[in-house]
């Protein structure tokens, strides 16, 4: 318990988050519902350790005296504007105790009777996305929250005055219009390539063709078997992607698919299986939900199943932009033959950062 806190029993937490008690277990999955949860975890006194990426809106849950904040308070999340220093100023004089750890990627909040986990950041654009969380009054959840969070403020730098004043002179490359604007102050992927964003960093990159022989209803079926797909899912909301199957390609699959939202590029290849075009870049981003063999009639491939969704951070609707980005990438295929022939030999169809970058410049 903290100095000052109010240390709630799993009970009393069961009755303030209707927490579904479960084998024993008190937790809650939180999916539309998780900002009204996060608001009331808002409203409960005690202090909040509050572990967030980015911190750019303290209008869901405004931090106070006694709370401590570990963000990504980077040169790079401040220049993109994922964190804003206006908010860490207003949380510094309301007495909350800042660190930055520019590798945190976690959203975690402990209070003195519950830990929410999830996948949102306490932004601006976070209320309009999809997300999730886990809310979790059990005590085991707690104590093993408490040692992560004792870990990750070791390895976090004190947010000081002299800290506020170096990184508030930093210009933002994404507010409001301008350089890597966008609507809502969010880069398109065209912006966020030419001004070399940190954003970028936040997704995987993939290309893909329209072609294949596993169906949609296959797809769907298999991934229904293995629990992946909540039944009634509508099929606008998830997509597929397959390779033919090799050894090793379902672990491989597993392991660079996932983590990140994937910004996917449709592409034509040549008989040699050689990228020589990209047709278009996807407007929703793809997240991992799982991966499967399936073997049918005339097929034995491995199969992926993503949920789309609009991606955070970037902004990725737009026609033209889209049609213009996927040209210039052309042209880049063009000028960097040994760049995509490597692209086009890597198993998971994966681009790296750094060649969607070289790519995007040679392609000028």
């Amino acid at each position: 318990m903290w100095p000052g806190g109010r240390e709630l029993s799993v009970v009393a937490a069961d009755r303030l988050f209707g927490l579904a008690c479960i084998g024993g277990t008190s937790v809650r999955f939180l999916g539309e519902d998780l900002w009204a949860a996060v608001e009331e975890l808002a409203s409960q006194p005690g202090p909040r350790r509050v572990a967030v990426a980015y911190l750019s809106s303290d209008e869901r849950l405004r931090l106070r005296r006694g709370d401590v904040a570990i963000v990504n308070a980077s040169d790079e999340a401040i220049r993109g504007g994922q964190t804003a220093v206006a908010v860490l100023e207003a949380a510094g004089r309301a007495g909350v105790e800042l660190y930055c750890n520019a590798r945190l990627h976690a959203k975690v909040i402990i209070t003195p009777g519950a830990v929410l986990t999830g996948s949102a950041n306490l932004s601006r654009n976070s209320p309009t996305l999809a997300e999730a969380g886990v809310l979790s009054a059990d005590e085991w959840v707690r104590a093993a929250a408490d040692a992560w969070w004792d870990q990750l403020l070791r390895r976090s730098i004190p947010i000081d005055a002299a800290f506020l004043a170096r990184i508030g002179s930093l210009p933002v490359e994404r507010r409001g219009g301008g350089r890597g604007g966008g609507r809502g102050g969010m880069p398109t992927l065209s912006e966020a390539l030419e001004g070399e964003l940190s954003v970028l960093g936040d997704y995987l990159y993939g290309w893909y063709e329209q072609a294949g022989r596993v169906g949609r209803q296959v797809a769907a079926r298999e991934a229904g078997r293995r629990g992946l797909l909540p039944p009634r899912i509508p099929s606008r909301s998830w997509t597929w992607y397959e390779w033919q199957y090799e050894p090793g390609l379902l672990k491989r699959v597993r392991g660079d698919c996932q983590g990140k939202p994937s910004v996917d590029l449709r592409a034509v290849t040549d008989a040699d299986g050689r990228i020589v075009r990209f047709v278009a870049v996807e407007p929703k981003a793809s997240n991992f939900i799982g991966a499967f063999r399936v073997s049918g009639r005339g097929y034995d491939a491995v199969v992926m199943v993503a949920l789309r969704q609009n991606a955070p951070g970037l902004r990725l609707s737009g026609a033209a932009w889209r049609r213009q980005l996927a040209g210039r990438l052309t042209r880049g295929l063009e000028e960097c033959p040994d760049l995509a022939r490597r692209i086009s030999n890597r198993p998971t169809n994966l681009i790296r950062v750094s060649e969607l970058l070289a790519l995007y410049r040679a392609g000028r």
